[in-house]
């Protein structure tokens, strides 16, 4: 497998929904499996700060994003 491939293939889809590709892992064991780690793309101008939580300033990701990302 070509895993520079994949991480292009994935960084495509990733942006188009405003987020990054992080990491690409591929596994051979018992089973195989690929794996793409994604996070949020920072905005573009910073935000006003209100109140700061534990997790920080940026959304964080969501099963939809992953969904999303796997699916396309």
């Amino acid at each position: 497998m070509n895993l520079e491939k994949v991480r292009e293939a994935a960084e495509r889809v990733a942006r188009s929904a405003g987020l990054e590709v992080v990491d690409v892992e591929w596994k051979i064991g018992k089973q195989r499996f690929l794996r793409v780690y994604i996070d949020r793309l920072p905005p573009a101008k910073p935000r006003r700060r209100l109140r700061r939580n534990a997790a920080g300033p940026f959304p964080k990701i969501s099963h939809a994003d992953c969904q999303r990302v796997s699916q396309q």
